[in-house]
C-alpha cells in the first residue's frame, strides 16, 4: 500500500500547473479577444471602458479599424468552446471578493498553447475602472506584442532557411522568405 502512496502523490502534485505539452492548441483569428464579464456589468459603464479601450482605431491607417476584435461572453458560458481562444479578458466583478483594490493577473498558456490570459478581479466597479485604466495601455502592448511572436513563430516554421542564408551572404541582407520560393539568377520564382 505505501508504495501506491507516493506515485499518487506525486500525481497530484503534478496536475497543479497545466504542462503546456498537454494542452489543446489556440484558436482564434489574429487581434481576437475574448471577453468574459458578467452580463451586468458589460451592458454597462465597465463593458463601455473595455470596448473603447480595445476598439480604438489602430494608429496610422488611412481609415479607422479597430485594434481588436471583441468577443463577449457570460462567465456561464466560457465552456471548452472559448477556453482555448488566443486572447482571453476574464473580468470578475464581484462585491463578495475580499480585495478592496482590484488586481489584475497576466498568464500564458493557461487553457492552450501560446494563449494569453488576462484576469481582473474587483469588488466594486470603481476599483475595476481604477484597475483597468492603470493598466490597458500595458495590456494593449502585450497583446500586439503576443501577435507578433506569433506571427514571427508561423513565418518561421514555413521559411526557406536555405535562401535565407544565401542572400545574407551573397547581399549581406537578413529577410523572411516563404518555403514556396525559389531564388535564381533573374530574381525571385513563386512554385
Amino acid at each position: 500500500m505505501r508504495w501506491l502512496i507516493i506515485p499518487l502523490s506525486f500525481l497530484l502534485f503534478a496536475c497543479n500547473a497545466p504542462d503546456e505539452r498537454f494542452l489543446p492548441g489556440m484558436v482564434g483569428a489574429s487581434g481576437d479577444i475574448v471577453v468574459v464579464m458578467p452580463e451586468k456589468y458589460w451592458g454597462a459603464a465597465p463593458g463601455d471602458s473595455i470596448r473603447s479601450a480595445f476598439e480604438r482605431s489602430y494608429p496610422l491607417l488611412p481609415q479607422a479599424e479597430s485594434s481588436l476584435s471583441i468577443q463577449y461572453v457570460k462567465p456561464k458560458d466560457f465552456d471548452r468552446f472559448w477556453k482555448p481562444h488566443r486572447n482571453v479578458l476574464y473580468v470578475d466583478l464581484d462585491p463578495r471578493l475580499d480585495a478592496v483594490n482590484g488586481s489584475i493577473k497576466i498568464k500564458k498558456s493557461v487553457h492552450a498553447k501560446g494563449q494569453l490570459y488576462a484576469e481582473i478581479a474587483a469588488k466594486t466597479p470603481e476599483a475595476f475602472f481604477k484597475t483597468f485604466s492603470e493598466n490597458v495601455d500595458y495590456l494593449m502592448q502585450l497583446i500586439a506584442q503576443e501577435e507578433l511572436v506569433r506571427l514571427a513563430n508561423v513565418v518561421k516554421e514555413y521559411s526557406a532557411e536555405n535562401i535565407m542564408s544565401s542572400i545574407n551572404k551573397d547581399y549581406g541582407i537578413s529577410m523572411v522568405t516563404s518555403k514556396n520560393r525559389t531564388l535564381n539568377s533573374c530574381g525571385w520564382t513563386v512554385k
